[in-house]
């Protein structure tokens, strides 16, 4: 498998992706927290900024317009209704002071009545006394016996006064007897001009009250009128919330996608091992052991994302990776795969690592049986090319810092220079 063949496979590993990207959950959190406080700031910052508008919608707006248009009519429609209600009370006004007018004039004629029947009975006493004088005339010239021509004319005037007088006295007595009929005429025609007054007055009562209702309406009109107007005019005050939480989701969002880009990125461009298991598939050399010189504080446990994604790529976290533990294993492991006793200790990671992992050696391997040296990168350092066919080579190397390109040269170079390379340590800093 070639270099381009192996880097391009590692590259598309999505399983390792997503355990990197993972791993960084709390930079995750913290770019979406960050994210969402700076998008929720503008939007919040845009808010007071924004002008208040109206605080009715156009719909609103185009309604409440209508309301005041038919109120104004309402009110047009109840001033017209009053003025009407007006002329109606002042025509039964003029009709009542008819009335009273009538009432009044025949009160009059009525107290005049009195005065009217004694001046005819009056003048009746008088015809009568007449009548009764004739009379008595008219039967002394009767008893005279003998009547010459005067006397004959003078009873006939008699005779024709009398006749005169008793049509007077007729006439005068019918019109006393029409006069005492005309006051209670007089009375009832009263009466019924009062009824008529009343039902006037009734009327007017009537009106008076259509009045008062319309007034009433048209104040409930202009008060609608006024609360619509002041509907209308009303600000909309600037509503701080609007689309935060919008903008909060949207910054928590781009947030987290900044930060896994610059994962993905940056482990696209890493062009280190990233994994145990690289080794082995790069070099097609065994892992002797996995030892851990990271100082950690036993008192603290991982939590419960990092022990599921340990869980999830395959890392034990009960095994001891500790330096003496992991030496211990894979001296144990030299010795059964060595045949010359004699061990070179290099890598392609800095020489200070690789002088630990050489001196933990020298502690777990024979002293006198086995010799343990260490040495720089030998492709760089042609002092160590000397000695290296004579030893068996023990490769230390660490994921995360060991360069793929370097290592796949570095195992090229060994098995050109025809050296057994025993297995490779891996080593965590």
């Amino acid at each position: 498998m070639s270099e381009n063949e192996l880097e391009y496979e590692y590259e598309i590993d999505l399983k390792d992706l997503c355990i990197n990207v993972l791993r960084k959950w709390r930079a995750i959190l913290l770019a979406a927290v960050v994210g969402a406080v700076l998008l929720g700031g503008f939007r919040v910052v845009s808010n007071l900024r924004e002008e208040p508008g109206l605080a009715m919608s156009s719909s609103e707006l185009e309604a409440a317009q209508t309301e005041v248009t038919n109120a104004n009519k309402a009110i047009t429609t109840a001033e017209t209704a009053i003025t009407t209600a007006e002329t109606e009370i002042t025509r039964l006004e003029g009709e009542i002071t008819k009335a009273e007018t009538t009432i009044e004039t025949n009160e009059k004629s009525i107290d005049n009545l009195d005065n009217e029947i004694a001046l005819a009975e009056s003048q009746l006493e008088n015809l009568n006394s007449f009548l009764d004088n004739y009379n008595a005339a008219l039967e002394k010239l009767m008893e005279a016996g003998e009547m010459d021509a005067a006397m004959a004319e003078t009873m006939t005037n008699y005779l024709v006064q009398i006749d005169t007088i008793q049509s007077s006295i007729l006439s005068k007595e019918t019109e006393i007897m029409n006069l005492y009929e005309s006051g209670p005429k007089l009375e009832e025609a009263n009466e019924k001009l009062l009824e008529t007054i009343e039902d006037y007055e009734d009327q007017i009562e009537v009106q008076e009250e259509e009045i008062a209702n319309q007034e009433d309406a048209i104040a409930q009109q202009e008060e609608l009128i006024a609360d619509l107007e002041e509907q209308m005019a009303e600000v909309a005050p600037v509503d701080l919330k609007s689309g935060v939480a919008k903008y909060i989701i949207l910054g928590a969002f781009l947030g987290v996608c900044v930060v896994c880009a610059y994962v993905f990125l940056r482990y696209c461009f890493d062009k280190t091992v990233h994994l145990e298991e690289d080794l082995t598939r790069y070099t097609r050399l065994r892992v002797l052991g996995s030892v851990d010189y990271v100082e950690k504080d036993t008192s603290k446990k991982k939590n419960l994302i990092d022990r599921l994604l340990d869980q999830f790529s395959g890392i034990d976290s009960q095994e001891d990776h500790s330096s003496a533990t992991q030496c211990g294993i894979a001296a144990a492991k030299i010795q059964v795969l060595t045949a010359k006793k004699r061990i070179l200790v290099t890598g392609t990671i800095e020489e200070n690592t690789i002088q630990k992992v050489s001196d933990d050696l020298k502690k777990h391997l024979p002293q006198q049986e086995y010799e343990v040296v260490c040495a720089e990168n030998p492709m760089y350092h042609s002092q160590e090319l000397l000695r290296m066919v004579d030893y068996e080579l023990v490769l230390v190397e660490a994921p995360h810092v060991t360069k793929v390109k370097e290592l796949l040269n570095l195992i090229r170079f060994l098995k050109l220079s025809d050296v057994k390379v025993i297995g490779i340590i891996s080593v965590t800093e």
